[in-house]
């Protein structure tokens, strides 16, 4: 676990770099006091280069020399999730982006909770009305439209 957690922190470490470099380079970070649209960025990969080197720090320091199973439970629950989400990217732009969004938050809030089929779809409608009105309708961002909306 301990070579693990330390290969992670360096590869997170490298990204938050590389993703700083990238962001000053390309986003302006503000003119006459107003932040830009380089600020917010800046500021999330500055907040993930600390955490990498807090647990680099923490995990050189370390004993622990616990194995990892990457193929028990936990993992491949971790796995299953990480392809959903890649489907629903694919998916966004070809069949719409609030249709795959309600059957997203549906799918997983119903695979993480015991709650009732019309609980789950009634906070996945509320997800998706939120996310169109706060992008499409306040800040004018274009969700990905398909077939199906």
């Amino acid at each position: 676990m301990k070579k693990a957690n330390i290969i992670a922190s360096v590869l997170f470490a490298v990204f938050s770099i590389v993703f700083i470099i990238y962001t000053v380079d390309t986003l302006p970070a503000g003119r006459q006091g107003v932040p830009g649209p380089g600020v917010f960025p800046i500021i999330v990969a500055g907040v993930m280069l600390l955490c990498s080197l807090s647990i680099l720090i923490t995990y050189i320091k370390s004993k622990d020399t616990t194995p990892i199973d990457l193929f028990s439970e936990g993992p491949r629950r971790a796995y299953l999730a990480m392809g959903v989400m890649v489907i629903y990217l694919v998916l966004a732009p070809i069949i719409g982006f609030l249709v795959v969004t309600f059957a997203f938050s549906v799918g997983t809030i119903k695979w993480f909770s015991k709650r009732g089929l019309l609980y789950v779809a009634a906070v996945s409608l509320g997800i998706t009305v939120f996310v169109h009105i706060t992008f499409s309708v306040i800040l004018n961002v274009p969700l990905p439209t398909g077939f199906l909306i």
